[in-house]
């Protein structure tokens, strides 16, 4: 079993407790490349040096091939690559606070205490059936499980992962945007912040994330635009996932609840803020939007409804310019 020069001991940070890994890579006896990582038997430095160099040596000196370590516990592989790695390198702020909920409400429940390579199709139809009786979508949580072994099978922690076909998902039919009057009513009801707001995703085709993020010197009154570049992506500001800048031309709507904000607020300011909330989120703006509909007895409408709206459509006019973000 060959290995890669250098300590083979490394130490993590798990649920906020440090911990002592041996972590080096060898070749099995048909040459294929693997990784054996598992917590050091006795966690203190010294020892766990020498089981490391112990396993090791047997590796390289025994005439019999050093049978395959055990696979990896789901649970752990998900806490520490899965977690420490992929999800801190790979997944926006959004994506990493949503998989890790997913993770710690049901899937670590259910699989945490399995090895990797003990989960069959049979583990996944159950779970499938008991989220579906749960009245639960289970196709997200399906999907985090496949990427969590696909990365598993990439590290070589797995052979292949189970052949699973999760139920199709029920297709979503597109409701109509509100009408020109439904978005007129809703002025009328809204505070000064939710009008804005409304405005940019009907007027403007800003997204919820595009609209939280929005700050005033992004306004170009004197040039008739906006400069949208930035998203919210859990609390963090973010450039937007095509990685352009986008400008909106402002029509007659939108100048002359801008022209207000420009006036009042700072350069760095939110556009969208109360007092209470000077930095509101997604899940603010989108509760907020839904308690307005109902108290002025309109159909519920998301903002993603609001950007295709008739009031938008009759200011196509104000048209959508891309430009590559320095």
């Amino acid at each position: 079993m060959g290995f890669r020069s250098g300590s083979a001991v490394r130490e993590v940070v798990r649920r906020g407790e440090p911990r002592l890994v041996i972590d080096f890579r060898y070749r099995d006896e048909e040459g294929r490349r693997r990784r054996y990582r598992r917590d050091a038997t006795v966690q203190s430095l010294d020892a766990a040096r020498a089981e490391a160099q112990r396993l090791k040596d047997q590796g390289v000196n025994s005439e019999v091939p050093t049978p395959k370590p055990p696979a990896m516990l789901f649970g752990e592989f998900a806490e520490g690559a899965f977690s420490e790695r992929y999800m801190a390198r790979r997944c926006r702020p959004a994506t990493r606070e949503r998989y890790g909920a997913l993770l710690r409400r049901h899937i670590l429940k259910v699989f945490g205490s399995l090895r990797l390579d003990e989960i069959t199709s049979a583990h996944l139809r159950a779970y499938e059936a008991e989220l579906v009786g749960s009245g639960i979508q289970p196709r997200p949580h399906l999907s985090l499980i496949r990427t969590v072994l696909r990365l598993a099978v990439r590290r070589g922690e797995l052979d292949r992962i189970p052949e699973f076909h999760a139920a199709s998902r029920p297709r979503k039919t597109s409701s109509a945007p509100p009408t020109t009057d439904e978005v007129e009513r809703l002025f009328a009801c809204a505070e000064k912040w939710l009008r804005v707001a409304i405005a940019l995703a009907a007027f403007g085709g800003l997204t919820v994330g595009e609209i939280c993020a929005l700050q005033v010197d992004d306004i170009k009154l004197n040039e008739g635009c906006l400069n949208v570049w930035r998203t919210i992506s859990g609390f963090k500001r973010m450039p937007l996932p095509s990685g352009r800048k986008r400008i909106v031309q402002l029509g007659p709507e939108l100048e002359g609840l801008l022209t207000e904000v420009v006036e009042k607020g700072a350069d760095r300011a939110r556009v969208v803020r109360d007092a209470d909330h000077p930095r509101p989120r997604r899940q603010r703006l989108l509760a907020a939007l839904k308690q307005l509909q109902t108290r002025c007895g309109l159909r519920p409408h998301s903002f993603q409804a609001l950007r295709r709206s008739r009031a938008q459509l009759a200011s196509a006019s104000h048209g959508m310019v891309y430009e590559e973000h320095p």
